[in-house]
């Protein structure tokens, strides 16, 4: 027995009610749940209101408020099923951007060792703030991107709140901390490999970090292409 047009959009107003407000979240619990009360309508031969309760009721657990304080924002809440998902996405990425960030600050350390001269530490500096520049350039066309988008996914928010994180450390950054690679080797002070590598790591980490936003960008936009051609 398949679900009316009426039946499936009272199932997703269902969700909205529960708190479910992301679209690609919205999708897939609606074909989950369409399923449940099509199996319940025929097997237990009863109405649709019916069959609906008994489906929520099988996903309470699901969409019950949650919140986890250490892998999402402090003020972020909603049903279970998105707070998982957040973490999730988020354990998955710090791995993939702490690791990608200790590879790269090796790779960098070594190159550095290699061209000691100071004309060579400049031009790094340089380069450096020239990437932070167009990345928070990149990062606010972003944010407009998500914000004419007519699709809200799970994806555009953790964009969202990784750009406002990423802008403000790119920022400071850029105004206020120096880019310490010059001075260990050019303003005569004692040189140590731990504090190096300490200093480069540091600003690898922020700049992975921040292009590891544009995943998020990518993830939203892509659900977003799939979405139009249904």
């Amino acid at each position: 027995m398949k679900l009316t047009i009426e039946q499936i959009a009272k199932i997703d107003e269902t969700l909205v009610l529960n708190g479910v407000v992301y679209d690609d979240i919205k999708i897939e619990l609606t074909d989950h749940i369409a399923s449940d009360i099509e199996e319940v309508m025929i097997n237990q031969d009863v109405d649709f209101k019916t069959a609906l309760i008994n489906s929520f009721d099988k996903w309470e657990a699901q969409l019950r408020p949650a919140s986890n304080a250490f892998w999402s924002p402090f003020w972020l809440n909603g049903p279970k099923l998105f707070i998982d998902k957040w973490v999730k996405e988020s354990k998955k990425q710090s791995f993939y951007w702490l690791l990608l960030s200790v590879v790269i600050t090796f790779t960098t350390v070594w190159i550095i060792m290699q061209n000691k001269s100071n004309k060579f530490l400049v031009q790094l500096e340089q380069g450096y703030e020239i990437l932070l520049i167009v990345l928070i350039v990149f990062l606010f066309i972003g944010r407009y991107l998500v914000y004419k988008s007519e699709t809200k996914t799970i994806f555009s928010y953790m964009f969202n709140v990784h750009c406002v994180g990423s802008v403000l450390i790119l920022a400071i950054q850029l105004i206020c901390i120096e880019f310490d690679w010059y001075y260990i080797f050019a303003m005569n002070q004692k040189f140590t490999m731990n504090r190096l590598f300490f200093n480069v790591f540091q600003n690898i980490w922020y700049i992975v970090y921040s292009i590891y936003s544009f995943y998020f960008l990518y993830n939203h936009f892509q659900f977003e292409r799939k979405l139009s051609k249904v």
